[in-house]
């Protein structure tokens, strides 16, 4: 008598894929970082006495064959918009001194920038324009949590 529903019952497993209601949608995004601008952190104003106030950046690019660069920025505060700022950029390419290689698995992200100073980590989420990143140095054991990036695009 269970004979006769075992083969209708493989049939059905083999047509609907076993008993997967529907899939995750994170892993059917291909998610990926973007190559054609800069991901800009505002660190705030530092106050070097004497009238010398800055404002600092951070910044990381990204470029389609894996190799990720980063670099401190500082200008003076007038300047508060980082897009002015992308168009003196020219130097900061895929050879600069500060870099790595990043992975990307899901959403996750994670890459070593290796520089003459030191080795500082990465790790965070991928969001639509946007990076939120965890880091450590290993220069000065500086840990830096939920540090949000923001792309913006060259123009």
């Amino acid at each position: 008598m269970y004979k006769n529903w075992i083969i209708p019952c493989i049939i059905l497993f083999v047509i609907f894929g076993g008993c997967s209601l529907s899939p995750d949608p994170d892993a059917i995004k291909n998610y990926t970082v973007k190559y054609d601008g800069i991901y800009f952190q505002d660190q705030g104003v530092m106050d070097f006495g004497n009238g010398y106030r800055f404002r600092v950046w951070g910044a990381i690019r990204f470029f389609e064959d894996g190799i990720v660069t980063e670099v401190s920025l500082s200008s003076e505060v007038s300047e508060r918009d980082p897009s002015d700022f992308i168009k003196k950029l020219t130097w900061f390419n895929r050879e600069y001194e500060s870099r790595g290689v990043y992975t990307i698995k899901g959403n996750q992200i994670s890459f070593s920038i290796n520089s003459t100073s030191g080795i500082v980590d990465y790790a965070g989420i991928i969001m639509d324009d946007e990076l939120l990143l965890n880091s450590y140095s290993h220069i000065n054991g500086y840990k830096g949590e939920n540090e949000l990036f923001k792309f913006i695009p060259f123009k």
